[in-house]
């Protein structure tokens, strides 16, 4: 017993001196590289432990992956991330490094976390399990204008307003869309959006006082009901299904519904009008990417 103690007060101090003498920035070259592996360009400003063997990241860059030949789209500038790993990851990370193991997994991942990002954030976990991945999260006051947009064949478009909402989804298999399923509530406030360019037209900015997305998702699908704007330039209520695909720009829309334009924005733009049915009542099926053209 008197072995015992002495063992657990040397194990204790010893945990206790290494969390405040550690240099969490001593992470970043490792982190960085594996991420390069996978060819996501990170760049991290600063890293700090953060309660037990969570992390803190200040001035954290994403660029994403390149997919398909095509250039990656525009970066992620989040100000602080806050990770915290479940027991389970860091013991199964423990295991993995002091068998020597190369190439394999260190079984399950899983953490909770917090995104700020302009005075927004986005809280909540994150599980993955050999192919399944389990995700949860709750976006509050976020800037549009810090999410980066890469639209195909829209130019120059910028955004400005508030976001706030939840989305659960659970994939059973995270390469295949039809083991999908879960919910996502999404209420925009006070968008704005830019002149912009679309299929080399240009296109008036707008306003929008209120939106609202809420679709429950099924075996892939997801059904929306409604997807509503409101206030402003555009009013519209529509509803519709969306055929989730790995890659989500891919995914296929079937959206019907009214959608009109106020007249003080038809006749800043009176090339609008050509692209409206004479009923006000829109109808669209095909890619996410190619909603715009779609209109």
């Amino acid at each position: 017993m008197i072995g015992a103690g002495y063992l657990s007060v040397f194990a204790l101090v010893f945990i206790v001196s290494i969390y405040f003498t550690f240099d969490a920035n001593a992470l970043k070259p490792m982190i960085v590289r594996e991420a390069g592996k996978r060819k996501i360009n990170l760049e991290i400003q600063d890293m700090s432990l953060k309660g037990f063997m969570g992390l803190r990241i200040k001035g954290l860059k994403i660029a994403p992956p390149e997919s398909g030949g095509e250039e990656s789209g525009p970066a992620w500038q989040i100000d602080r991330l806050d990770i915290s790993p479940r027991l389970s990851t860091i013991t199964g990370l423990i295991s993995a490094l002091g068998s020597g193991k190369k190439g394999g997994g260190f079984g399950p991942l899983a953490f909770s976390f917090e995104v700020r990002i302009g005075g927004g954030k986005i809280n909540g976990s994150f599980e993955q399990r050999q192919d399944s991945v389990s995700l949860e999260a709750r976006v509050s006051d976020l800037p549009l204008e810090r999410i980066p947009l890469n639209i195909p064949k829209i130019k120059n478009l910028a955004l400005t307003g508030r976001m706030n909402g939840l989305v659960s989804l659970e994939m059973e298999k995270r390469k295949r869309p039809d083991t999908w399923n879960g919910k996502t509530e999404v209420d925009l406030d006070n968008l704005e959006a830019s002149d912009f360019e679309a299929i080399g037209l240009k296109v008036g900015g707008f306003t929008v006082g209120k939106g609202t997305l809420i679709a429950d998702i099924e075996s892939g699908t997801a059904s929306i009901n409604p997807l509503k704007l409101q206030g402003g330039d555009i009013t519209a209520t529509l509803s519709g299904t969306m055929a989730l695909k790995p890659r989500l720009t891919k995914s296929i829309l079937d959206l019907k519904g009214p959608f009109k334009f106020s007249e003080e924005y038809k006749e800043k733009n009176p090339l609008i009008s050509g692209f409206l049915p004479s009923s006000e009542n829109y109808s669209y099926k095909g890619t996410l990417e190619g909603i715009m053209a779609g209109m």
